[in-house]
């Protein structure tokens, strides 16, 4: 490991997402909507989810095969060899200026790989399991002089050259995550059996998968990415390893319930029409993130939640701001995500309804909305944000492309900050 000076210390983004989005001073131009057929299946990463509220309102899918696929980013070990082919990531930092000290070249492709893939749009939010997160890249991009360079999944059997899919649920210590991709369960229990820096695992056998288990799953400040398999908060993990998946939580009874969801003893998210629709709503708009729910923005919630943090003024002015603006009629689930083609980074967004009819409504009056209504993030209105928007409705779906990277960026605000871009009545 290195022992002399302390590695680059965060380089530049490159300006195509990180620059400052140009206004659009006129009309949004709309247009159809050209349907697809979608990519990639999101079912069997859905079949992992119990269903339950906590977990219906919030369901992150990251999809960085496709992310690999739209930005020519290659995997480490194809050809040619090497940490040229990672054109960004070689400019900022040389050939081997993140990894010269590692003794095994193929590892240095993979610091390569994933100090590449932090060159574009990173994921809102992601877990530990990817070895893709923004903590993960982070660690990546500022080694240290002790040579501190790749997170602890290596210690596993695997490491981001198997992850296709990455998915996150919930939050707090009900949050578990699942990624999808090439894993040999064989090749996990020769590594953990093998590796004598790491603490034993507790294995038990549950239904038809076998478990390992470090820690308690409560935050601990001495165990900060230790081997095997505790993250950037010192976790440990309840893991499930499987040759298309692996599956970790932070205690046996959320693991328990996910081997019931995925061995067919209990309700799955993907046995759910409204889930079903939005997951092939997504791939077929070609979001590379995004996030799905059952909790749609509503103007009553508003008014019971974000409004009460506003003054007695304040609040009078917005609740009359939201109600003059166009809303849209009541709606089932939603889906928002950021996608980029020919025409650009654009926003993805989803609706499902209860009626065929709602939807036609509401693609005329969200077209409204976007014409008359303000984001509260930016004070603006969304048209100064907006280039185009191809939209259309499929049965009970109604699904657009917000193009202009204003827009883009902000894919997840409606839940994260509140902004109103989708309120219904």
């Amino acid at each position: 490991m290195a022992t002399g000076a302390a590695g680059p210390k965060g380089p530049t983004l490159p300006p195509w997402f990180t620059g400052t989005p140009t206004p659009n001073p006129g009309s949004i131009l709309f247009r159809n909507l050209r349907r697809r057929s979608g990519t990639f299946d999101y079912s069997k990463l859905l079949a992992t989810l119990p269903d339950a509220p906590e977990v219906r309102q919030e369901i992150f899918i990251n999809n960085y095969a496709l992310i690999r696929e739209v930005f020519a980013v290659p995997l480490p070990g194809s050809a040619p060899f090497g940490t040229a082919k990672y054109k960004w990531a070689s400019a900022a930092f040389g050939e081997t200026g993140l990894c010269d000290d590692l003794p095994d070249p193929s590892e240095c492709e993979l610091v390569y790989y994933v100090a590449e893939m932090s060159s574009l749009p990173g994921p809102v939010r992601d877990g530990w399991l990817s070895g893709l997160s923004q903590v993960s890249r982070n660690l990546i991009q500022r080694r240290d002089d002790q040579g501190v360079c790749c997170p602890t999944q290596r210690f596993l059997g695997f490491d981001q050259r198997n992850v296709n899919q990455g998915l996150l649920v919930a939050r707090g210590p009900a949050a578990f995550e699942v990624v999808a991709g090439a894993f040999d369960p064989g090749a996990t229990k020769r590594a953990v059996e093998g590796c004598n820096a790491c603490p034993p695992p507790v294995v038990s056998q549950y239904g038809q998968a076998s478990l390992y288990r470090w820690g308690d799953g409560n935050v601990n400040g001495r165990r900060l990415f230790q081997p095997p398999a505790f993250d950037w908060l010192g976790r440990g993990s309840v893991l499930w390893v499987q040759s298309g998946s692996v599956v970790r939580t932070l205690d046996i009874s959320r693991m328990q319930q996910v081997v019931d969801t995925t061995e067919g003893r209990a309700r799955r998210v993907a046995d759910l029409d409204d889930f079903q629709l939005l997951a092939q709503a997504m791939s077929e708009l070609g979001a590379f993130y995004m996030l799905l729910s059952d909790v749609p923005q509503s103007l009553a919630d508003f008014k019971n939640g974000a409004s009460r943090n506003l003054s007695g003024d304040q609040r009078t002015l917005t609740l009359r701001l939201l109600e003059a603006w166009p809303l849209l009629v009541s709606y089932r689930a939603l889906a928002t995500g950021l996608g980029w083609d020919e025409n650009g980074f654009y926003l993805a967004l989803a609706l499902v309804h209860e009626d065929d009819a709602d939807t036609l409504d509401n693609r005329d009056l969200f077209r409204d909305r976007l014409l008359q209504a303000y984001s509260f993030t930016t004070g603006q209105p969304w048209k100064q944000d907006i280039v185009r928007v191809d939209d259309g409705v499929q049965g009970r779906v109604y699904m657009a492309k917000l193009y202009g990277l204003a827009i883009a960026k902000r894919w997840v605000d409606w839940r994260e900050r509140g902004d109103p871009l989708v309120l219904h009545e």
